[in-house]
């Protein structure tokens, strides 16, 4: 639906229901069947930042907050739920963004990867173990991917996810949402981490050169923006990114991976995806996992995780 029905008149009995200045919004999004629904909660389980998001798989819930800024001048939050019966997801979100309502429904679209085509994808990788209608999640504040993608360099989801944690409680702002105990806080805005002292970042247990990097990507972070349109090409972001102290080929691919929801990222030299490939293929190095990988373009951000996958089932 355009903006403008979204705004239109709750009152008409046609129009959609918009939220007053006291009710949240609902909308309901449809996407293609199969969808593997609990692999990409997990995956964002794994990674979501407590007390910024909050995943519940066996609800098929995720919730979370949203910094001023990202949607509106405002901030806010949203909830996304997985419609047991029908391929539905529905969507509520604060009513104080219910002026960006276009803005948001287009950002859960690519955060779900609801406009994903399973049966060519899945027919594309029939070679790699799992089950079908494996989404790529994106992300719905980019700045907050890239901070976690730097945090995450050469250490453990776990261990990137605790520092994720601490960054956000020193630097973030308390918000308001209907889950007090698991959301209630805002992740910090690249205007405030521009200016401050790599000190200040490195005393949180993150190194002096991540500190540094994700510095850099705050400063930079007007032009990393007009980067992340909607149908943007990957390699100016790739390009931008890895221009940066501390980001190097795999970072940037990732983020461009998520951030733009782009299908055929293969970020180079990943220690999961190699492991996996050697084990399945026979690959020993990332040249011949490159050759290789060929056969699943378009599909290959789909691929990795489908790899990752298979390690997670081996533990």
């Amino acid at each position: 639906m355009s903006p403008s029905r979204l705004r239109g008149d709750a009152t008409d009995a046609a129009a959609p229901h918009v939220a007053t200045t006291h009710e949240a919004v609902r909308i309901r999004l449809a996407y293609r069947a199969p969808y593997d629904v609990a692999a990409l909660l997990r995956f964002l389980a794994l990674r979501a930042i407590p007390d910024v998001e909050h995943v519940d798989v066996a609800a098929r819930r995720v919730q979370r907050s949203v910094r001023a800024g990202v949607l509106a001048d405002v901030p806010g939050w949203i909830e996304a739920e997985f419609d047991a019966r029908a391929t539905i997801v529905n969507l509520r979100f604060a009513p104080e963004l219910a002026a960006a309502s276009g803005r948001v429904v287009a950002m859960a679209r690519r955060w779900l990867d609801l406009d994903a085509v399973p049966h060519a994808i899945d027919a594309t990788l029939a070679a790699i173990p799992g089950d079908p209608g494996l989404r790529l999640p994106g992300s719905v504040d980019t700045f907050e991917l890239a901070v976690r993608a730097v945090l995450g360099q050469q250490v453990t989801v776990a261990a990137a996810r605790t520092l994720a944690r601490r960054f956000a409680d020193r630097f973030g702002e308390t918000v308001a949402t209907p889950w007090p105990g698991e959301v209630s806080r805002a992740f910090p805005a690249p205007e405030l981490i521009a200016i401050t002292p790599i000190e200040k970042i490195a005393e949180l247990g993150i190194i002096r050169t991540r500190a540094g990097a994700i510095i850099a990507i705050a400063r930079a972070w007007p032009s990393i923006a007009a980067l992340l349109a909607p149908h943007a090409r990957a390699e100016p972001l790739i390009e931008r990114l890895c221009e940066l102290p501390g980001i190097g080929p795999w970072t940037g691919h990732y983020i461009a991976m998520r951030a733009l929801g782009w299908p055929d990222a293969f970020p180079p030299n990943d220690v999961g995806v190699l492991k996996a490939m050697r084990h399945l293929f026979g690959t020993v190095s990332q040249r011949e996992a490159d050759v290789h990988a060929q056969t699943w373009q378009p599909w290959r951000a789909y691929a990795v995780l489908r790899l990752w996958n298979t390690l997670e089932k081996k533990s």
